[in-house]
């Protein structure tokens, strides 16, 4: 986040993180569930150590959620927010896929897309500005699949979806989410 706004937004992010609720998917109030599968708790697990190492800070969370009902059982992480995070951790250069936000801070827009764009991945991305001029000029200059502007979900059936780089190819979704079920033919006539 920009320099100028990182306390103020910083404690809005810590905010709605506290009012996550860990526990089982389908329950009633429940806004995170468990990850898909051990091998990916541990491998969130290896990127919060990582950055912690490295000198992050958590600033909630950072472990496995237990809960309190011992019937309910899966691979449960505690929403994590991480602040003094630079580009060498891990969670910089590889896809955590967990809860954990990683907090950058930055002072140009030239400075953030270039650090955006640096990774080898390109799955999603995120602008948030009041700025039209910003959005579009930063949108366009991103190299991700999927850019939500002010929006967390942007996501939607009518929309492709898919990533760039190492985040895959092809799209799902949409009119483009079709084309890799059809062939093309070309069929050139002279009479």
């Amino acid at each position: 986040m920009q320099r100028a706004a990182h306390e103020e937004f910083l404690a809005l992010i810590l905010d709605r993180v506290a009012a996550l609720r860990v526990g089982h998917g389908a329950a009633d109030g429940t806004t995170i569930g468990p990850l898909i599968d051990f091998a990916g708790l541990d491998k969130v697990e290896r990127h919060v150590a990582d950055a912690v190492k490295r000198g992050a800070t958590v600033a909630a969370g950072g472990g496995r959620w237990t809960p309190a009902d011992d019937t309910l059982t899966g691979a449960f992480y505690e929403p994590t927010v991480l602040t003094g995070v630079d580009d060498g951790m891990r969670v910089s250069t590889e896809e955590t896929f967990g809860p954990v936000l990683p907090v950058y801070v930055f002072d140009e827009e030239d400075e953030v897309v270039a650090r955006a764009n640096a990774t080898d991945y390109g799955l999603a991305a995120y602008v948030y500005s009041t700025r039209l001029d910003r959005v579009w000029r930063t949108a366009d200059r991103l190299n991700f699949g999927v850019i939500g502007v002010n929006e967390p979900f942007p996501v939607r059936p009518e929309l492709p979806f898919g990533g760039m780089k190492n985040s895959g190819q092809e799209r799902e979704g949409g009119t483009e989410g079709i084309d890799a079920y059809l062939e093309t033919k070309s069929v050139s006539v002279r009479l």
